[in-house]
């Protein structure tokens, strides 16, 4: 179960020249702490008894953490509710933020929730307020450090959170209150959705091994959400990586080696970065793996981009430096919520009315405060503080023109879901080589003749690829898809939005040129083209479906142009789409003339 640890003093336990954007949300002081992280009570259960306390039937209190794969349960709680050796089936070596700690995995227990936060659960709640989430392998902690013995940590991660919406209120905290949390059905009315200004792409990623290691046993576990493609910049440097969502992180933090690619610091040990006294500020953080002393920084800029073509740009942000499970850094609550610093006088002031993490659609939608932020062109489009040649050279290279073209690389989906049924052991596999694009490709996988032709069978059994994408305007989008297959037995794909199947049969599946590597193709049915009608602008999932196994994707482009023809278009990424329309065109074009300022 990949955990990343919290931060020790709230509540839980914790390329240079790289391109960014054109337009800006501009969101100034971010402290080093969340004021507040999403909790609720739960219940567990042994089949139909509530684990007691003693005599009485007690709510656990849970932190709701992205940031976790598993359910972990706390040696506090483990003790109290009697549960012991008779109840562990294995154990398994979790990683944290100070290195590894042994756990015990238990039979299965139900977990229970109830929405709201830890401060507005009434007195006479009974179970039947509680959801059922169902039963679970939990992950037992066989120690309690100093934390555990004032605030027993007990999480419950994604294999609750994905099964719903996670809707964060974090703005009872003005009021000194605690932030609201709520997992909510997928449709269900009291989802936000129309609230929501800004979306962030997901991406889900399974950090476990594919077996155990010897010996040991996996506790129940979900794929986690990551965010791609955010840049950190300072004092003129800027990297990029992708980070960890996680909503148990108080703080948030970035890799040695992105801190080095920045110029933060010339060391590559956290040791020795500590002997050195080269930092802004340090503090001790906590969690699975025991404790650990890390630098902070007061940094430029984070930057993370959205579907609408806006980069949020979090800037004057102060970030902890340590490296954990080989992630690039971590995206905390600090960055979602009101928050307070451990060196500056200044508190972060928050600037989301709401927060949604839909999992099984791989995005976060916000709620930007109206009054909270300033929004910009910045034409620097390299970041190198000028506006230039290069700049220039970078619009060219991402020139639409007047028509709406979205260019996405096959293996950035947001979710990749396994076959089931007759297509049990069928996925698509991510691969390197062969000529493509990008990181790489997917491909259908195995190649043993797999065939999935009717439209009950595409949703039920075949594996599925999302990918989100913002629509900036309602009209048809003809579909191109560079792939390849070696044979007419692996040359179609399925193609839907939002889950729903456009193509119902091999005859209006979307085709795939027949040879080696990779090349454009837009054609279904034989003469016919793969369409997406979109009937309003806005949030959708672009959905990819095997139809039969072999098929190789390199990347998708999505046009509402039908004379359009690909050449070697760059994934969309909106950096030159200065006026924010969703193309990039001679306006844009004008914009960056008007600040140029050479070299």
């Amino acid at each position: 179960m990949q955990h990343v640890a919290k931060w020790a003093l709230v509540t839980v336990v914790l390329v240079p020249s790289v391109a960014t954007a054109g337009l800006e949300v501009v969101l100034p002081d971010v402290c080093t702490a969340a004021w507040d992280q999403p909790e609720l009570y739960g219940l567990i259960k042994d089949g139909n008894d509530i684990l007691p306390f003693g005599s009485e039937d007690v709510a656990v209190e849970f932190f709701v953490d992205t940031g976790s794969s598993g359910v972990v349960l706390s040696k506090v709680i483990v003790d109290a509710f009697g549960i012991g050796w008779a109840d562990f089936e294995g154990y398994y070596t979790e990683t944290g933020i100070a290195g590894t700690e042994e756990g015990d995995v238990t039979r299965p227990f139900t977990i229970k929730l109830i929405n709201g936060s830890l401060w507005t659960v009434p007195e006479d709640v009974t179970e039947s307020d509680f959801d059922d989430y169902g039963e679970f392998n939990l992950w037992a902690r066989r120690i309690i450090d100093e934390l555990e013995e004032w605030d027993p940590i007990n999480i419950v991660g994604m294999p609750v959170i994905s099964q719903r919406v996670m809707d964060i209120d974090p703005t009872p905290i003005a009021e000194l209150d605690r932030l609201r949390t709520y997992l909510l059905p997928h449709g269900d009315p009291n989802i936000p959705t129309d609230q929501l200004n800004a979306h962030v792409a997901l991406r889900l990623v399974n950090f476990l091994p594919d077996e155990p290691p010897p010996g040991e046993t996996f506790p129940s576990s979900a794929d986690n959400p990551v965010i791609p493609n955010i840049v950190v910049r300072h004092g003129g440097n800027s990297s990029v990586g992708t980070w960890l969502l996680d909503t148990g992180a108080s703080a948030s933090f970035i890799s040695i080696a992105q801190a080095n690619a920045i110029g933060l610091t010339q060391y590559t040990s956290l040791d020795d970065i500590l002997d050195a006294n080269d930092y802004d500020f340090s503090t001790e953080v906590g969690g699975i793996g025991g404790t650990a002393v890390v630098p902070g920084y007061l940094v430029d800029q984070v930057r993370v981009p959205t579907l609408e073509g806006l980069e949020l740009v979090f800037e004057d942000i102060e970030l902890l430096v340590i490296d954990v499970a080989g992630l690039d850094g971590v995206f905390g609550m600090n960055c979602l919520v009101p928050s307070l610093s451990l060196f500056r006088e200044v508190d972060g002031p928050g600037y989301f009315e709401r927060i949604v993490i839909d999992t099984a659609n791989a995005v976060m939608g916000l709620d930007v405060f109206d009054d909270a932020f300033i929004v910009q062109s910045n034409p620097d489009l390299d970041g190198d503080g000028d506006v230039d040649a290069d700049d220039a050279a970078i619009m060219v290279a991402d020139m639409t023109g007047p028509i709406r073209l979205t260019v996405l690389e096959a293996e950035h989906y947001g979710t990749n879901t396994d076959g089931s049924g007759t297509a049990e052991g069928w996925g698509w596999v991510e691969q390197t080589g062969g000529g493509a694009a990008g990181d790489g490709y997917v491909q259908a996988l195995p190649d043993g003749g797999l065939a999935i032709y009717t439209s009950g069978s595409i949703e039920s059994d075949s594996p599925r690829l999302t990918y989100p994408v913002w629509f900036f305007e309602a009209g048809q989008y003809f579909l191109w898809l560079q792939g390849g297959a070696d044979d007419t037995a692996a040359d179609t794909v399925h193609y839907g939005l939002d889950g729903v199947p456009i193509s119902t049969m091999a005859s209006d599946a979307a085709s795939l040129p027949v040879g080696n590597g990779f090349d454009w193709l837009s054609q279904s049915g034989g003469a016919g083209r793969p369409v997406i009608d979109v009937s309003v602008p806005g949030l959708y999932t672009v959905d990819l479906w095997v139809c039969e196994d072999g098929a190789r994707i390199d990347r998708l482009a999505l046009t509402t142009s039908e004379g359009y023809t690909p050449t070697e278009p760059p994934e969309t990424r909106h950096i030159a789409d200065l006026d924010g329309d969703g193309d990039v065109d001679v306006v844009d074009f004008a914009i960056l003339a008007e600040a140029f300022s050479g070299p």
